[in-house]
């Protein structure tokens, strides 16, 4: 009887052990299918598409990539823009009408006057949590803008937070602009919070929450447009006309162990000053007219061209080079002096500059100051 009841335990749990065997098998597999399922449905969520352009590409001469705008001092921060340059038909006569290329939500704004430029508008929206662009140099905004923000000038640049958070839908008219009052150019800048540019010092511009991470976020501000109407705006890319770049440019122009790149006073931090002529962040790179742009020093900047005798790419400049500027073209300071390079190392060189006369024989170190990546 005792061997009987034994053997009547033993069966039951076997039946159990299967059961719970066949229980577990099948949630298991459920679950299984289950978690392949999502990733299906997110994959089927479809990634932000402009639908509407910001502006008629065929009122623009060129625009200026990114990458290839001022990159020294408190203009460093144009290097994450694009620059359109007007066409002379156009500011003479109307101006370029702004549309949101989606929907997006006012989130700051700046409404300045800085003579001799008249007054002139900066927008920032939020498209998405981790992506925004910002509208710089406009003219007018709409009325639905103006009720949100102010109608008279401030003396200051600051961004400010709008009375209230308007949004705009997707091909909304919402500003015109003939540009800056001499030049007739205007910006755009786009940061996409999800990504991240390479510079060689990435850490010095993630430890920093203003321009550097905004140079660590720009994107080209057609990204996200479809590949038929992004070539309408790519077609005119370059940096003194349309067609000297096929893509729309790069955000850093720093290539190891040489000057080409971005670079700073300070071994670390992003911070905006002169010592002497000197100033920090200071820039040197090729754009796409094939030209060397030197941003900035003693308040000014230089542009040498590609068929200059001091000409060379600053990616080749690996040990020491000497540019004379009597080579430069567009240079807003006298036409002589020089500026002498010497590589240090990967993340280090100094820069001696010359106010007149033109490149010495040697490296003249007495005057030189170091520069950080």
């Amino acid at each position: 009887m005792k061997k009987a009841y034994i053997i009547i335990l033993i069966a039951v749990v076997l039946i159990l052990a299967v059961i719970l065997i066949i229980f577990f098998t099948y949630k298991g597999k459920k679950d299984s299918d289950e978690a392949a399922e999502t990733p299906q449905a997110e994959e089927q969520v479809q990634e932000i598409e402009f639908s509407a352009n910001i502006f008629d590409p065929n009122e623009i001469k060129n625009i200026v990539p990114l990458g290839e705008l001022n990159g020294g001092y408190d203009e460093v921060s144009t290097l994450g823009g694009v620059m359109m340059n007007i066409k002379e038909k156009i500011y003479q006569s109307s101006s370029v009408k702004v549309y949101a290329p989606t929907q997006m939500t006012l989130e700051s704004y700046a409404f300045f006057e800085m003579p001799p430029e008249p007054p002139s508008w900066r927008l920032s929206f939020s498209i998405e949590p981790d992506l925004t662009i910002t509208f710089d140099h406009l003219d007018e905004v709409t009325e639905k803008v103006m009720d949100a923000t102010a109608s008279v000038p401030a003396s200051s640049s600051a961004g400010l937070m709008p009375k209230e958070k308007i949004t705009l839908s997707a091909g909304e008219h919402f500003a015109n602009t003939t540009g800056t009052s001499k030049a007739h150019n205007w910006n755009i800048y786009l940061y996409d919070r999800n990504q991240q540019n390479e510079f060689l010092n990435i850490e010095r511009l993630s430890q920093s929450e203003g321009v550097g991470k905004q140079l660590l976020t720009a994107v080209c501000p057609f990204k996200y447009y479809n590949e038929e109407t992004k070539k309408f705006f790519i077609d005119l890319m370059g940096y003194h006309q349309a067609g000297e770049s096929s893509d729309c440019g790069s955000v850093s122009h720093d290539v190891k162990g040489t000057v080409s790149g971005l670079w700073f006073l300070k071994e670390e931090g992003v911070e905006t000053f002169y010592e002497g002529v000197y100033a920090s962040p200071f820039s040197i790179f090729k754009n796409s007219a094939g030209s060397v742009n030197i941003y900035q020093v003693d308040h000014g900047y230089y542009e040498i061209s590609s068929n200059s005798a001091s000409f060379k790419d600053p990616q080749e400049v690996t040990n020491e080079h000497c540019y004379n500027f009597s080579d430069a073209i567009n240079q807003n300071r006298s036409v002589s002096g020089y500026l002498y390079f010497k590589v240090i190392s990967d993340n280090q060189m100094q820069m001696s500059f010359g106010a007149s006369g033109s490149c010495p024989a040697s490296f003249p170190a007495q005057q030189a100051k170091t520069y950080y990546r």
